[in-house]
C-alpha cells in the first residue's frame, strides 16, 4: 500500500479597489452616480488530504482519497455614492466560515494483458458557508442599517466507470463509459435592509445528470481519426421564494453531443488537425441564486438569475504543430443561450443591479500561434544546443504566445464600436551563473471588445523569479515577485438596459515570495500514484491552496 498527506495553512491578506460611474439614461435629463469601493480581506485555510493505493493484484488498485478544506474568512468594505443631492457612505463587515469535504473511491483494474482496463470512480462533496454581513450606512448624517445572514449548504454525488478496448494490431481503439451525478444547493437568506420586518429569500436547486459516451480511434497510415459521441439527460429544478413569492423554474433536456477530430502527420515533426465538438454548459448555481450577492445598500443590489437557459456550444478547430513546440490554428464557436454578469437598472430607479442575463448568441473568431525562440542556439551553438534540448531544465528561451479574438454578440445592441481583442504573452527561462534559474513572464491585453465588455485601458502583468537548488537538490530556495509593476486592473464599459457603467477593478496583485523547500527523504524514490482525477462543483469562498 502506498500513501501520501499534505497538511497546510495559508494566511492571506488583500485589498480590491472598484469604482463604478454609472449613467441612468431612463431619467430626462439622464442622472448620474459614482460609486466606489475599497475592500480589504484576510483568508485563512486550513487543508488536509490523504491518499492511498492499495494494490489488490498485479493488475487490481484501490485508491481512496479525502480532502478537508476548513476556512474563515474576513472582509471589512467602505463604499460611498454620490450624485446629484446624494452623498452616501455605507461601511461594512463579512464574516464567512465555510468547511469542505471530498471523499473519493476508485477502483482501477486490467482485464488482459492486450490493454483493457475498467475505471470506477465513487465521489462525494459536502460544502457548506454561513456568510454574515453587517453594514452601518450615514446618509447624510442619518443611520441606516443593511444585514444579510446566509446558511449555505451543497451535496454532490457522482458515480462512473470509463472502459478502453484496444486493438493494436488494426491500430484501432474504443473507450466507453457512463455517469450519474446529483447536486443539491440549499440557501436560506436573511436581511434587513433598513425596514421594520426582515427579508427572506429560500433557495433550492437540484440537479441530476445521467450520462454515457463512447470514442473511437483508427490510425490509417499517416491519419490519425477519432469519432465519439455523447448521450446527456439533465434534469434541473430550481426554487426561489422571496417574501412568500414562489418562482419555480424545471428544465430537462435530453440530447447527443458529437465530436470528431482528424490528424495528419506530414512528417516525423509536422502534423495538422481538425476537429468539431459539441457541449452543453448548465447555468452554474451561483449564477441562478437570488442570494448571490457581493455588497448592498439603498444603491446597489445583486444577485442571481433563476430563469436562465444552459449554453449550447459548437466549436470548430485547425491547428498545425511543428516540433510539439510550435502551435499555428485559430478555431470558431458558436455559443447559443450564453449568461454573461452584467449592470443593469429598472426604468425611474436610482439603483444599479448586477446580475447575470442571457444573450441569444456570441459568436467567437480565433487565430493564436505559439513559438519559441531557442536562444543556446544563437548563443552556445548547434552542437550545444543539442545537448540542452534533453533537459528544459537547462536551456534558454522565450515562448511566445498570440491570440486574435473576435466576438460578433447578437440579441445585444452596444453603445460603443466593436474591436477584436490581440492577447499577448511571453515566458522565458534563462540559465544564470551558480546555475540560479530565472524565469519571467509577461501578459498584455490592449483595448477591445471582449464579448459584450469594452475594455478601456490594456491590461498587463510582469512575474519574475529566481530559483536555486541546494544540497544535491534537497533544498530549494526561490524568490519570487508578481505583477512587479502592480499594473493588473481592470477599467471597461458596460452598456445595458437603462444603465451604462464605466467599471473600474484593482486587486491587491502585486506579491512577493519566498520559498524554500527541503526534502528529508529519497529524490529518486519511485512513487506510486494516490491521487483520483474528480471533478468539483465551484463553491467560491475561502482562498483554496
Amino acid at each position: 500500500m502506498s500513501w501520501q498527506t499534505m497538511i497546510g495553512y495559508n494566511y492571506i491578506d488583500g485589498e480590491n479597489k472598484s469604482e463604478n460611474d454609472q449613467v441612468f439614461t431612463s431619467f430626462k435629463p439622464v442622472e448620474n452616480l459614482l460609486q466606489k469601493n475599497f475592500v480589504l480581506t484576510t483568508n485563512r485555510n486550513f487543508y488536509f488530504r490523504t491518499g492511498t493505493n492499495y494494490k489488490l493484484s498485479e493488475k487490481s488498485n484501490l485508491l481512496f482519497n479525502y480532502n478537508l478544506n476548513m476556512a474563515n474568512d474576513r472582509a471589512t468594505s467602505t463604499s460611498s455614492t454620490s450624485g446629484t443631492g446624494i452623498n452616501f457612505t455605507n461601511n461594512g463587515l463579512t464574516k464567512n466560515k465555510n468547511n469542505n469535504h471530498e471523499i473519493s473511491l476508485q477502483y482501477k483494474t486490467k482485464l488482459d494483458t492486450i490493454g483493457r482496463t475498467l475505471d470506477i470512480t465513487a465521489f462525494s462533496n459536502f460544502f457548506d458557508k454561513n456568510p454574515i454581513t453587517t453594514s452601518n450606512g450615514l446618509n447624510n448624517s442619518l443611520p441606516t442599517v443593511f444585514n444579510g445572514d446566509l446558511d449555505f449548504d451543497l451535496n454532490n454525488y457522482y458515480l462512473k466507470y470509463d472502459f478502453a478496448i484496444p486493438f493494436d494490431k488494426i491500430n484501432f481503439s474504443l473507450n466507453t463509459g457512463g455517469k450519474f451525478n446529483t447536486i443539491k444547493v440549499s440557501n436560506s437568506g436573511i436581511y434587513n435592509l433598513n425596514s421594520a420586518s426582515n427579508s427572506n429569500i429560500d433557495f433550492d436547486y437540484t440537479e441530476t445528470n445521467l450520462a454515457f459516451y463512447a470514442e473511437a480511434r483508427k490510425k490509417f497510415k499517416k491519419f490519425n481519426f477519432t469519432a465519439g459521441i455523447r448521450f446527456e439527460d439533465f434534469n434541473v429544478d430550481r426554487n426561489a421564494v422571496e417574501n412568500s413569492n414562489k418562482t419555480e423554474v424545471n428544465f430537462k433536456n435530453t440530447n447527443f453531443f458529437p465530436n470528431v477530430s482528424a490528424l495528419y502527420e506530414i512528417n516525423q515533426n509536422v502534423n495538422v488537425s481538425a476537429s468539431y465538438s459539441k457541449k452543453i454548459q448548465q447555468a452554474d448555481y451561483n449564477t441562478l441564486d437570488p442570494n448571490n450577492f457581493a455588497n448592498f445598500d439603498q444603491y446597489n443590489t445583486s444577485g442571481g438569475n433563476p430563469f436562465l437557459d444552459p449554453t449550447f456550444f459548437d466549436n470548430f478547430e485547425l491547428k498545425l504543430t511543428a516540433f510539439q513546440f510550435v502551435q499555428l490554428g485559430g478555431n470558431y464557436t458558436i455559443a447559443n443561450d450564453v449568461n454573461r454578469f452584467i449592470f443593469n437598472a429598472d426604468p425611474g430607479e436610482l439603483v444599479s443591479k448586477q446580475t447575470f442575463q442571457q444573450f441569444d448568441e456570441i459568436n467567437t473568431l480565433s487565430f493564436f500561434a505559439s513559438f519559441p525562440v531557442p536562444l543556446d542556439f544563437f548563443l552556445k551553438g548547434k552542437e550545444e544546443f543539442k545537448k540542452r534540448m534533453n533537459d528544459m531544465d537547462k536551456m534558454n528561451y522565450i515562448f511566445f504566445n498570440l491570440n486574435y479574438v473576435d466576438f460578433t454578440t447578437k440579441g445585444y445592441q452596444f453603445e460603443f464600436k466593436e474591436k477584436p481583442v490581440i492577447n499577448y504573452s511571453a515566458q522565458a527561462q534563462f540559465i544564470l551563473p551558480w546555475e540560479i534559474k530565472n524565469t519571467i513572464s509577461f501578459f498584455l491585453t490592449p483595448k477591445g471588445t471582449y464579448e459584450i465588455y469594452q475594455i478601456t485601458k490594456p491590461i498587463q502583468q510582469f512575474d519574475i523569479s529566481f530559483n536555486r537548488d541546494f544540497l544535491d537538490k534537497n533544498l530549494k530556495i526561490g524568490l519570487h515577485c508578481f505583477d512587479v509593476f502592480n499594473s493588473n486592473e481592470i477599467n471597461a464599459l458596460v452598456s445595458s438596459t437603462n444603465l451604462q457603467t464605466k467599471f473600474y477593478q484593482k486587486q491587491d496583485t502585486r506579491t512577493f515570495r519566498i520559498s524554500l523547500t527541503y526534502n528529508f527523504g529519497n529524490l529518486k524514490l519511485e512513487k506510486e500514484n494516490t491521487n483520483i482525477d474528480t471533478q468539483t462543483v465551484k463553491q467560491g469562498g475561502g482562498m483554496i491552496k
